[in-house]
């Protein structure tokens, strides 16, 4: 691939991975009282927004399908938010291999924190099919009637 199509995917990779941010800051909305703490949350990384809506959604009373699946989420959250990592800290290189035919190159992201990995056009086009998924699962979550219509009132005691 040249490097028009590398720039094009990953553009396209990091404004869907912002778009699940949002969606992570709309569940924690949507889980604790609306906007308690909205400026707190914004600030955390990542990692650290999936923890506080793991535990938000932990001493909740939601719905038990919607328990599991908004867990479910979390994890493929945190796996892509890794790629997104790998996406944003990492230089596109020409990989050159010599062979008996000859010498092969390729672009590919060069993974800095360990030369040996590489993150090809393939990996990038999986990625962004994850997170556009990962996206619409979110959103998916955050429309759910089962959530809007629970209330942080409705805790067992």
């Amino acid at each position: 691939m040249n490097r028009e199509a590398w720039e094009n995917g990953i553009g396209r990779f990091m404004l869907a991975a912002g778009v699940v941010e949002l969606r992570m800051i709309q569940l924690m909305w949507n889980i604790a009282i609306p906007h308690s703490h909205e400026d707190v949350w914004i600030k955390l990384d990542f990692g650290r927004k999936i923890q506080k809506v793991k535990e938000l959604v932990k001493a909740s009373n939601i719905p038990s399908p919607l328990d599991v699946r908004l867990r479910l989420i979390l994890g493929e959250a945190k796996q892509v938010m890794q790629l997104r990592n790998i996406v944003a800290h990492s230089p596109l290189s020409a990989c050159i291999a010599f062979s008996e035919q000859g010498m092969d190159s390729e672009l590919r992201l060069r993974v800095l924190r360990n030369t040996e990995k590489t993150f090809s056009f393939d990996d990038l086009n999986d990625a962004i099919r994850r997170v556009e998924t990962l996206d619409e699962d979110l959103l998916s979550v955050v429309c759910d009637d089962n959530l809007w219509n629970w209330s942080p009132n409705n805790k067992e005691e």
